[in-house]
């Protein structure tokens, strides 16, 4: 055997080697950069994006915790706790559409009031102080969990011409305990570095950060996932809370 000839070719080796772990390495320290550059972005710096693309700014700051639990849970089912009245519509959805229209208030404890007497369950997991008019006619309750609103878990009024309720839609989960990991979310500006490029000529009305139902296994079961919600030209767009998501389901503002 040609030993000298051997040892080159295993010096050579060692190099290769040796530049592919370099790579990597470089490798792992840009993308280490990038998202330390991406979570750390400025409010000056994503004023300058909206800038860019000719957007405006007009949301309320929300204050974004360390983390969030993440947490399993089932649709209710209304079969065995209501009237016939209430017709399933497709998604953990309920509806009933009232015979005979009925005047409410337009305050958080008539609207409770009046849910009440429907006899709808869990009243007490929605936050009716945050009662959001998505158009002139109708008014959406969401459920809520550790102050965050729960996107899919809501009650939807509608009302006719005379501001009377001529329908109910009701969606509801039965959480259980928090899964063991916990799920650290980005900050706004992060997941604003990711809507505003897709944007142009427009105002972000709202940005607040909730859960979005992820249905698994069968479609009563669900997971909580938090997520970024933005308002953006009366749309919706929804945004996963790590780095690497990017812009899904969107859809209209008046039919959440």
């Amino acid at each position: 055997m040609d030993w000298r000839k051997a040892k080159t070719i295993l010096i050579i080796a060692f190099l290769i080697l040796d530049m592919y772990l370099g790579s990597l390495l470089y490798a792992n320290y840009r993308e280490n950069d990038l998202r330390v550059a991406k979570s750390t972005l400025s409010d000056r710096q994503i004023e300058e994006l909206a800038q860019f693309y000719d957007i405006k700014l007009s949301y309320k700051k929300t204050e974004v915790p360390d983390e969030m639990a993440v947490y399993t849970g089932v649709t209710t089912k209304l079969d065995k706790l209501l009237d016939l009245s209430w017709k399933p519509v497709g998604d953990g959805i309920y509806q009933k559409e009232l015979s005979t229209s009925i005047g409410v208030g337009e305050t958080p404890s008539e609207v409770k009031a009046f849910l009440q007497k429907e006899r709808l369950p869990y009243l007490a997991d929605y936050n009716f102080d945050k009662m959001e008019g998505t158009s002139s006619s109708e008014i959406m309750i969401y459920q809520s969990k550790d102050k965050f609103p729960i996107f899919n878990g809501t009650i939807k009024l509608k009302f006719n011409s005379k501001k009377e309720v001529k329908s109910i839609s009701y969606a509801h989960y039965e959480l259980k305990e928090p899964l063991p990991q916990s799920h650290r979310p980005n900050q706004l500006n992060n997941a604003l570095a990711s809507l505003l490029p897709q944007m142009n000529k427009t105002t972000v009305q709202s940005a607040e950060l909730g859960y979005q139902r992820n249905k698994y296994n069968k479609d009563t079961d669900s997971i909580m996932i938090p997520i970024w919600r933005f308002k953006v030209g009366g749309k919706f767009y929804y945004i996963g809370t790590t780095s690497s998501d990017s812009i899904s389901n969107v859809q209209p503002a008046t039919s959440n």
